[in-house]
C-alpha cells in the first residue's frame, strides 16, 4: 500500500474540490516507462507487462473495494494494450540501456487475445464486487485506453472476437494526432520534424463510434443494458517539445476546435494530457509553463469551457 500512498493523497485533494477520479488498471511500461531514480535514470527493468488474468484479479480484489472508499467509481482496464511496450506478448529485450528496451516479437493478434482474457477476468472480478455490496453499484470499467493513433480500431475489433459478448461502460481512446488539426485525417502541417504520420487520430472519432454501433449490433460488445458502447477520450495533447512540437500559436487554436469536435461526435469524456511539463526530454503536452504559469494553450481552453458552460464565467 505505500507505494499508492501518493494516489490516495491525490485523490483526497480531488475530492476536496468537487473533483471525480478515474484510475486505471495497467502494468510498467517498457523503456520510458521503467522505475527511475532521482536524476531520472532507469535503475530497473520494467516488470508485470503481461500479467495472467488471476493476477490481475488478485490485485483488483485488494485495491477497487479500497480506493472505492475514496469515491473512485470509474476504471478502465489497461493502458494502451496495443502497443507491445505496455502489454508484451513477446520477448522482452534484455538491453543494458532500458530507454531504448523493446518488447520483440509481440503481435496484435496475439495482444489482442491477451487483453480480451485479461478484460473479461477485470470485468467478471468488478461485477462479483458489486453484488457483494463491496463497491457502489455506480461503478463503471471501460474497455481500451487503445493508442487510437496505432490501429486502435482494428485492435478493438480483434479484442471483440469470440464466444462471449463482451460488455463495458465505454471505450476509452487516446486520439492522439501529432501534426494533425484535430478534425483531419492526414498530415497537414509542414514541420519537418513532423514526422509521425498517424491513422486512428482525433479526426476518426466519429469511426470508433460507427465501429462501437456495429460491435452492439453484432452482439460483440455491448453496454449493461445492451446498446452500443459510448466513447471516453481519455489522453489527448498536442507536444510542446521534442519532434513532434507544434508552435504554441497552434495548440491554442487546436486544443478548442479539438473539444469542439469531441463534442460534436458524441464523445462521452475528454481528458486532456498533461497538465504540468515533464522533466526536460520526456514526453510534454503540458498546459503550464514551467514556472506554473498559464500557457496560451491553457488560456484557449480555459475560454472554451466557460464559454460552453463547464466553468463558470
Amino acid at each position: 500500500m505505500e507505494y499508492l500512498r501518493r494516489y490516495v493523497h491525490l485523490i483526497d485533494a480531488a475530492n476536496a474540490r468537487g473533483l471525480k477520479v478515474q484510475l486505471v488498471i495497467t502494468g510498467v511500461a517498457a523503456g520510458w516507462g521503467a522505475p527511475r531514480d532521482a536524476s531520472g535514470k532507469a535503475c530497473a527493468k520494467p516488470v508485470g507487462m503481461n500479467p495472467k488474468p488471476k493476477d490481475l484479479v488478485q490485485f483488483i480484489e485488494k485495491y477497487v473495494p479500497l480506493f472505492a472508499a475514496k469515491k473512485v467509481t470509474r476504471w478502465s482496464i489497461w493502458n494502451e494494450p496495443n502497443l507491445g511496450s505496455f502489454l508484451c506478448e513477446g520477448t522482452f529485450s534484455d538491453n543494458t540501456d532500458i530507454d531504448k528496451a523493446r518488447c520483440k516479437g509481440s503481435t496484435f493478434e496475439k495482444q489482442a487475445k491477451s487483453y480480451r482474457a485479461l478484460y473479461l477476468a477485470a470485468w467478471d472480478k468488478i461485477k462479483a464486487l458489486k453484488k457483494a455490496k463491496r463497491i457502489p453499484q455506480s461503478t463503471e470499467v471501460l474497455i481500451g485506453e487503445f493508442a487510437g493513433a496505432h490501429d486502435g480500431l482494428k485492435f478493438l475489433s480483434l479484442v471483440a472476437k469470440g464466444k462471449r459478448t463482451l460488455k463495458t461502460c465505454g471505450i476509452a481512446t487516446h486520439p492522439y494526432q501529432y501534426c494533425f488539426a484535430p478534425e483531419k485525417k492526414k498530415f497537414n502541417f509542414p514541420n519537418p520534424q513532423c514526422k509521425n504520420k498517424q491513422v486512428g487520430g482525433m479526426g476518426w472519432t466519429g469511426d470508433f463510434t460507427r465501429l462501437a454501433a456495429k460491435l452492439a449490433k453484432e452482439k460483440r460488445l455491448i453496454t449493461p443494458g445492451g446498446k452500443a458502447a459510448p466513447i471516453f477520450l481519455t489522453e489527448f495533447g498536442y507536444h510542446r517539445t521534442g519532434a513532434n512540437q507544434m508552435p504554441e500559436e497552434y495548440r491554442a487554436k487546436w486544443y478548442p476546435r479539438a473539444l469542439s469536435y469531441a463534442k460534436k461526435k458524441g464523445a462521452r469524456q475528454m481528458t486532456l494530457y498533461q497538465v504540468y511539463p515533464s522533466a526536460p526530454g520526456r514526453w510534454d503536452t503540458s498546459l503550464l509553463n514551467p514556472d506554473a504559469s498559464p500557457s496560451p494553450s491553457y488560456i484557449a481552453v480555459q475560454n472554451w469551457a466557460k464559454t460552453h458552460g463547464y466553468i463558470k464565467k
